[in-house]
């Protein structure tokens, strides 16, 4: 789990980047398209039409990333481990840790100290309206 929020945190910077040369690239299509109008129409109107498009797409793509953030940011959720005992099937919750699975060994119980295991893992998310 910890992977993907290192390589997520590499590749945000690197797409603005990107987004960043996008502009560029497309504010010299657009100059060159306005001093080349009087010259070759066509010429003209090919970097024209190239710059103001790789402008949409670039402040179309900001705009996307923004609602994705926004969305992350609202969905977050949590995780809970459920822990059962082999012994006297006592039944308990904890917040999930990294490295948790399912029937991997939890320790002791605290009701009778007997074995207990990694019985169920689950997320839910608490909303205003409730729990979903």
């Amino acid at each position: 789990m910890s992977g993907k929020g290192k390589e997520y945190s590499f590749l945000l910077p690197l797409y603005f980047m990107l987004l960043g040369v996008i502009i560029v690239l497309s504010g010299a299509l657009l100059i060159m398209g306005l001093k080349a109008s009087g010259e070759n129409t066509l010429d003209a109107t090919i970097y024209t039409t190239l710059g103001v498009a790789g402008f949409f797409f670039a402040f179309y793509s900001i705009q996307e990333a923004r609602k994705r953030m926004k969305l992350l940011k609202k969905k977050k959720g949590r995780i809970m481990t459920v822990i059962k005992c082999k012994k006297c099937n006592h039944v308990y919750e904890r917040e999930f840790k990294e490295g948790d699975y399912v029937y991997k060994n939890a320790g002791d119980c605290p009701q009778c100290g007997g074995n207990s295991f990694i019985f169920l893992i689950y997320a839910f998310r608490e909303d205003k309206k409730g729990i979903t």
